[in-house]
């Protein structure tokens, strides 16, 4: 998967810098994940998941940590499996299906030919191939732990392009400032008919946050393409994710082109 998507983007003029690409939380974090398991092959589970052990060195290693122990009233609630962690399944399942680790007598383990290949390769085709492979090869799905987010993450991964040209149109016309987050999930929600079923119906707050789950929790802001202020409830694009983002446009109607031609 490296090899051949690698191939496709040093044929391009990507629009974003080795030097943003540096500055970028998750490429950082991927880099040392990659690194934890070249040097560790961390054991798994039964269940093939990372082993705790394993997995607290990978968090602590991390820039984007999370914490290992919560306190909740009078108790306090500990990490116990990586199901718990969707920053560290995200890189995991990111690193899997790129074809740079693999799951072999229960350990994951480093893949050197493919890790060959992607290591001298520039940052940003590096992060090109990170991007490339989150939105199209990832299933996301697998980082809902729901089904009605599951059923989301799989829609919206169908229809990713329109999203992208959404975004792209709310960051004009915001002059690159700050976007409503609840107008920008209520556009998604009525355009694209997404409904979150309950014993009640169709609860249209439960289906806001399912797409914010999907494309906000475990995308952009996972990705660091994006400033959310909580307070405002308003995102920015960062000036990567702008950039990443209009060139997935352009991408996406070079390939309708394409297509139609064949």
């Amino acid at each position: 998967m490296v090899e051949k998507l690698a191939k496709k983007l040093i044929k391009k003029n990507l629009p974003f810098s080795d030097e943003e690409v540096r500055e970028n939380i998750f490429y950082k974090d991927f880099l040392t994940f990659i690194k934890y398991v070249e040097e560790n092959s961390p054991k798994l589970t039964r269940l093939k998941n990372i082993q705790l052990k394993f997995l607290k060195e990978i968090n602590e290693s991390l820039i984007k940590k999370k914490p290992w122990e919560e306190r909740v009233g009078e108790y306090i609630l500990k990490i116990r499996s990586e199901y718990e962690m969707p920053y560290i399944q995200a890189l995991d399942a990111l690193a899997e299906v790129l074809g740079l680790t693999r799951r072999f007598k229960g350990r994951l383990r480093i893949v050197k030919k493919a890790k060959g290949i992607f290591a001298p390769l520039p940052p940003r085709i590096q992060f090109g191939i990170i991007w490339k492979g989150y939105i199209h090869y990832l299933n996301w799905a697998y980082l809902q732990f729901n089904e009605n987010g599951a059923q989301i993450a799989e829609f919206l991964q169908k229809i990713q392009a329109f999203i992208w040209i959404l975004l792209k149109d709310y960051d004009f016309e915001a002059n690159q400032g700050f976007i409503s987050l609840f107008n920008t999930l209520e556009t998604i929600r009525e355009d694209f008919k997404i409904t979150w079923m309950t014993a009640d119906g169709d609860v249209p707050e439960l289906a806001r946050l399912g797409v914010a789950g999907v494309l906000f929790d475990r995308l952009l802001l996972f990705l660091d393409l994006v400033k959310l202020d909580k307070f405002s409830e308003k995102f920015q694009l960062t000036e990567l994710g702008r950039k990443i983002i209009r060139f997935q446009v352009v991408e996406d109607k070079l390939r309708i082109i394409e297509n139609s031609n064949n």
